[in-house]
């Protein structure tokens, strides 16, 4: 399927991150765009860059961000991690309504506004 390429690879501000996105535009990847370990870096700084860039993440993503920053903290290169992953859109069903009380011509409503 041509849909989950990755091509789309856009560097972090400081250039030793890189995030690629699918071209479905549904998963985004963390990796690191060097072969060497970069100085310190907080995840926090990752994670300002990453949403810069419009990609949203969920808890899970950030944790995963953490985890690939403490692997770097302990000397170690961390191989590529998905930060966020969507879901493809379902198709529109037409909504429905379905009494489950009396006849509904003979209900009447009655609106009170709020003080």
């Amino acid at each position: 399927m041509s849909g989950n390429k990755e091509s789309n690879m856009p560097l972090t501000a400081n250039k030793l991150f890189m995030v690629n996105i699918s071209n479905d535009k549904l998963t985004a990847t963390l990796s690191l765009h060097t072969a060497e370990l970069p100085e310190k870096t907080s995840s926090e700084e990752i994670l300002s860059q990453i949403s810069g860039m419009k990609i949203v993440m969920d808890d899970n993503g950030k944790k995963t961000v953490e985890n690939f920053v403490a692997k770097l903290d302990r000397g170690e290169i961390p191989k590529p991690v998905i930060i966020t992953q969507g879901c493809e859109s379902k198709p529109d069903k037409p909504g429905t309504v379905e009494t489950l009380f009396g006849n509904p011509a003979k209900l009447a409503v009655s609106v009170q506004p709020i003080s």
